[in-house]
């Protein structure tokens, strides 16, 4: 469904958007007549519930088409549980209650995604304290030093949130330790999302670790394989599975985009096109059609600790660098070889 409407967005393909609304048209009709109790129960049953990303999709089509069903089918895919407590919203991840730990991690995180899509199209701010809550506790309470945060210390389930940074050796480097590839794909995104909304440093540095040391890692060099788990033990050794693309995991369907990973999320603009936004290091050539600038950065990050940006074109704006968090010793900045007074922030410079 969701790439039924990226070929209609992309392209004007009418017969694309008409199977999609068709496909929603008969999810609305079977969840409508299912009582709430009978959706909690399913959407929290391993592994039964894993919808996916159903919630954000249906959002999307009613971004796109304002069909008032297609919005009240997306919140039919509310984990009620996890993001409200219960049927009464007494609690949960609505009000910075941690209603996730011991859960699969892939089940849950695509369903936190997704409420960042309904806060955009609904404006409840609830779905964005749901979004905004699970991240910081996901990453300050569950993340390992890759940026997984999926691991668990038993082997036979190592795709849980069950990580503390105070039981690191216990959950990180027992045999059972790992991270699973597909969770972080979907950090990522979670992450650039909420950089969407809120223009934070933080967020771009842990986008940076996770690129870096777990989705970059996760591909095989001549071949279409890919990690389905990252081991984090000693010694250990990453393997790479299903070269010929014969069986199908989530992992193999996530690392199908993997690759648009090495250029999303470099740069962001303001709506109003008078600020751009440096997140990443990454050598690359941004054209801002918009306001006619170019902006090429060289770099060899992390075998340096520097970059450099060359501007092309005309006209005023407004340039926000990221400074990294792991920059503890200070930075500096320099137009044209000349060193420069900014205005720092963790937010931005």
């Amino acid at each position: 469904m969701a790439g039924l409407i990226d070929i209609y967005e992309v392209s004007g393909n009418e017969k694309a958007l008409q199977v999609a609304t068709g496909m929603a048209d008969w999810v609305h009709a079977r969840l409508s007549q299912l009582p709430k109790e009978t959706l909690i129960q399913m959407w929290n049953t391993y592994i039964a519930g894993e919808f996916g990303g159903m919630n954000e999709t249906m959002a999307h089509l009613y971004r796109i088409t304002h069909t008032e069903h297609y919005l009240k089918t997306a919140q039919l895919f509310d984990n009620i549980d996890m993001f409200f407590g219960d049927a009464q919203h007494t609690h949960g991840l609505a009000k910075n209650v941690d209603t996730f730990r011991g859960l699969h991690a892939n089940q849950h995180i695509p369903q936190i995604v997704g409420s960042i899509e309904l806060y955009q199209v609904s404006d409840l701010p609830e779905y964005y304290r749901v979004a905004d809550n699970f991240w910081y506790k996901a990453v300050n309470d569950y993340m390992y030093s890759i940026g997984g945060v999926a691991g668990a210390r038993n082997p036979a389930n190592a795709e849980v949130f069950t990580a503390e940074p105070a039981t690191l050796y216990e959950n990180g480097f027992s045999e059972g330790g790992q991270n699973e590839t597909c969770a972080t794909y979907n950090m990522l995104k979670l992450t650039s999302n909420l950089f969407l909304f809120d223009q934070r440093a933080e967020y771009m540095d842990y986008y940076e670790r996770g690129l870096y040391n777990h989705i970059l890692a996760s591909v095989a060099e001549n071949t279409p394989a890919n990690t389905y788990h990252v081991p984090l033990r000693p010694g250990a050794i990453k393997q790479f599975g299903n070269p010929n693309m014969t069986g199908f995991t989530c992992c193999n369907g996530t690392a199908i985009e993997s690759g648009t990973k090495l250029q999303h999320s470099i740069y962001f603009k303001s709506k109003d096109d008078q600020a751009l936004y440096v997140n990443l290091f990454i050598p690359s050539t941004l054209e801002w059609t918009e306001r006619q600038i170019t902006v090429e950065q060289k770099t060899s990050f992390p075998k340096q600790d520097e970059t450099e940006l060359t501007i092309k074109g005309n006209g005023r704006f407004d340039l926000h660098v990221r400074v990294p968090g792991w920059a503890t010793k200070g930075f500096y900045v320099a137009i044209n070889g000349k060193a420069q007074k900014y205005r720092h922030s963790r937010v931005l410079i």
